[in-house]
């Protein structure tokens, strides 16, 4: 056919009826080019307004194209020229312009709500409230299950009280479960403890093998601080839940809470007491590279609670440091003896204390510092000091940024501070990521210092020689049995400059696996154990060893007991042939503390 109109235009190329023939049978093989187009266009002027079966053809065709208005001024053309034996075919073709307009308004109104759940999956919170109620507008009506969804990025966008009178206007029109849960939820964002608790409480009645509520019950009587109601709710979302790797994983937030019960320092220390003292001794006994360096402190601190400030703790003490050990890192140093005493202060301040004061800290913002000297008995006094910046979710700790300089004796294991005037400052940032899969537990850890160490390396009145290193620490483990971790660790320490001051080679790294047991009994006793073997960078694959331990024990209503330690060491091979020679490194640390509640 259109062989024959190709023909036959070439002969009259005005002939319109010769055109029409071109137009059908374009169409009939698939589509309209512009000679096409241009017949289309000659015809709509002259007779093809009066060709019913042309205009329907042409309305098929634009309707197949998605150009919906002019299928539908195509049909009305037909249907005016009241042509009996086209009456059936023009009402089927206005039926699917009318069923294509209905379809094209309902993708334009589910776009406009697919753009609304992509701003709230993208984080863009207002942005995407702003799109559902264009939604809504274009919708003329608000579905039950889309104003649950509205509920929910208003509670992501920490606006608590929009969600929580959606979701009671729900509530109002029909009571439903799931929507009951998440207002419970919502009420828990929005520190109302005591008020989730009710609602809580009545889901459990309904429905007693929900452990998702007892997980909530139990988060808002952790954050109530009844810590035995808290326990005993967890225990029952174990049963429920058949011991799943996330009940085990929503239960450390109550560990972690409760662990400033047994007075153990760090970033997990409670706030909650009146006052403290602590009795304290550290032990360092170090090996390797042709030096060696031991050092044994004791010593009495006390904190003690402002009382114009929540959260708010001041911290004394004084520590008196025997050390000795060569005094530079090479083969046949001397050996150096002496004594410091360090004087210090130092303080916590929660800059985002909870609404609800409960007796037990829970910060997601806190400030610490400190500041104190060091003193050679006469011969060198020193100060040092340091400020740091924590970020946690309440109970769960998220990582931390410090800046501080302190002394080179005690910081960098060397003798040499007091004669040498070894100074340490050091930028620390930490990141902690407790849970990276659903229904598991792979936790990361990551641990960075930049140091700039400085030195005068005996030349007293001269210029001190400033020496850079770095130290990262990069942690992955995954929980394969209960309380039991498998991971691997990276450890570098690298320095860019000479030296040979403290114990520590200038540039070290290493790759270990571990196995790690953490076990914590709350009120009672907490117990970490890690053994770790690896392979040494740089050297001709030797290895490394090291074995960790923190033990808290609660040894009465008012006493507790903790105990930290490490044995460690490494083999290395430097060189090759003649020159090769192997540094072996071996560390032991242990410190304690008896702590006694005021």
């Amino acid at each position: 056919a259109m062989q024959q109109a190709d023909y036959l235009l070439d002969r009259q190329p005005d002939n319109t009826e010769f055109q029409r023939l071109f137009v059908l049978a374009s169409i009939a093989e698939g589509g309209l080019d512009e000679l096409g187009e241009a017949y289309v266009a000659n015809l709509m002027g002259g007779p093809g307004t009066t060709d019913p079966e042309l205009l329907l053809v042409l309305a098929e065709y634009r309707l197949l194209m998605g150009d919906v208005e002019a299928a539908d001024n195509y049909v009305l053309q037909a249907d005016a020229l009241n042509d009996g034996r086209f009456a059936t075919r023009i009402e089927t073709v206005a039926q699917l312009v009318s069923r294509e307009r209905i379809r094209l308004a309902e993708a334009g109104r589910l776009e406009l709500l697919n753009e609304a759940r992509r701003l709230a999956a993208a984080k863009r919170y207002n942005e995407a409230i702003d799109a559902y109620e264009d939604y809504f507008e274009a919708q003329g009506r608000r579905s039950r299950s889309e104003l649950k969804e509205l509920a929910q990025v208003h509670a992501a966008a920490a606006d608590y009280v929009t969600a929580l009178s959606i979701l009671n206007a729900l509530q109002q029109q029909a009571w439903e479960y799931d929507v009951a849960k998440e207002i419970g939820r919502n009420q828990i964002y929005r520190q109302d403890y005591s008020g989730a608790l009710r609602t809580l409480e009545d889901l459990a009645n309904r429905n007693p093998r929900d452990y998702e509520v007892r997980f909530l019950m139990a988060d808002a009587y952790r954050e109530l601080g009844l810590f035995t109601q808290a326990e005993a709710v967890y225990e029952d979302a174990k049963r429920l839940a058949d011991a799943s790797e996330v009940v085990e994983e929503r239960s450390v937030a109550l560990d972690l809470s409760m662990r400033q019960s047994l007075a153990q320092s760090g970033e997990w220390q409670g706030m909650d007491f009146a006052g403290i003292i602590v009795p304290v001794a550290e032990s360092v006994v170090a090996r390797g590279g042709g030096t060696q360096y031991d050092r044994w402190a004791q010593g009495m601190q006390t904190h003690v609670t402002i009382p114009w400030g929540y959260g708010t703790v001041f911290m004394a003490g004084v520590n008196s440091h025997f050390i000795s050990g060569t005094r530079q890192l090479i083969p046949g140093s001397t050996t150096a003896r002496g004594r410091v005493n360090q004087v210090f202060a130092a303080g916590y301040r929660d800059l985002t204390p909870p609404v609800v004061e409960f007796n037990h800290a829970s910060f997601t913002n806190r400030l610490s510092g400190e500041v104190g000297i060091f003193d050679y008995e006469g011969g060198r006094t020193v100060g040092f000091g340091g400020i740091r910046y924590w970020r946690q979710d309440p109970g769960v700790y998220r990582g931390s940024v410090g800046l501080r300089t302190s002394e080179g004796s005690i910081e960098l294991w060397s003798p040499a501070g007091g004669e040498y005037n070894l100074r340490l400052t050091q930028l620390n940032i930490q990141g902690w990521v407790p849970s990276v899969m659903p229904d598991s537990t792979l936790r990361m850890h990551a641990n960075l210092s930049f140091n700039v160490v400085r030195d005068n390396f005996g030349n007293a009145g001269t210029t001190n020689d400033t020496n850079f290193g770095t130290n990262i620490h990069l942690e992955a483990s995954y929980r394969v049995v209960s309380s039991t971790w498998l991971g691997v660790t990276y450890r570098q320490t690298d320095y860019r400059t000479r030296t040979d001051l403290y114990f520590s080679p200038r540039n070290y790294s290493s790759y270990e696996g571990f196995l790690e047991y953490e076990k914590n009994v709350p009120f009672q006793s907490y117990l970490r154990v890690r053994g770790a073997m690896g392979i040494v960078a740089r050297s001709s694959g030797f290895v490394s060893r090291r074995i960790e331990m923190d033990w808290i024990k609660r040894l009465a209503t008012n006493w507790s007991f903790n105990m930290s330690g490490g044995l460690g060491q490494s083999t290395r091979a430097l060189g090759s042939g003649a020159t090769s020679f192997i540094d072996r490194y071996n560390t032991f640390t242990l410190s304690a503390a008896l702590s006694w509640t005021l």
